[in-house]
C-alpha cells in the first residue's frame, strides 16, 4: 500500500465585504468576518471531497487519508492556496498530476453577500516524498 494523503487547509474565520444600502444614495461597505464553525467545515469539506472524488474513483479506490491544516482567515488561505497551486503547477512536468481544488461558497443568508467566498482548499493524493516539495507552502500550518 501506497502512504497517500489528501491535505484540506480551512480558515478559522472568513471575511467578506458587505454592501448595505443606507439610502437611495447612499451605501455602507463593511469587512465582516464569520467564524468556520464545525459543521460549516465538515459540510464544505464533504463539498470538496466530492470535487476531487472522480480523481480517486479512477484510481481504483485507494486507501487514502486526508490531513486538515488550518489557517488564521481568508486572507492566509488565499497566501497559502496561491502557493500550494504554483508547486502544483511547478511539478506537472516532473510527477503525474496533482489535484487540486477549492470550494467557493455561496450562502447570502450567512455572509450576507451574493458573492463567491473561499472557504477551503483542498489537494492530493500525494506520496511523503512529494509532500515534502510542499514544506514551505504548508510546514508551517497547525492541525485542524
Amino acid at each position: 500500500m501506497i502512504d497517500e494523503r489528501i491535505y484540506v487547509i480551512v480558515p478559522q474565520t472568513v471575511q467578506c465585504e458587505v454592501i448595505t444600502p443606507l439610502d437611495n444614495e447612499t451605501i455602507k461597505v463593511e469587512t465582516k468576518s464569520f467564524p468556520m464553525v464545525a459543521g460549516r467545515l465538515i459540510a464544505q469539506g464533504v463539498h470538496i471531497g466530492r470535487m476531487l472524488g472522480n480523481w480517486y474513483f479512477n484510481r481504483g479506490n485507494p486507501e487514502i487519508t486526508t490531513i486538515v491544516l488550518s489557517v488564521r482567515n481568508t486572507k492566509e488561505l488565499r497566501k497559502v492556496s496561491d502557493e500550494i497551486k504554483r508547486k502544483v503547477d511547478e511539478l506537472v512536468e516532473t510527477v503525474d498530476r496533482i489535484p487540486y481544488e477549492e470550494f467557493h461558497d455561496t450562502n447570502v443568508a450567512f455572509y450576507g453577500t451574493e458573492d463567491k467566498i473561499h472557504t477551503i482548499t483542498a489537494f492530493g493524493p500525494i506520496t511523503p516524498e512529494i509532500r515534502e516539495l510542499f514544506e514551505e507552502a504548508i510546514g508551517h500550518l497547525e492541525l485542524f
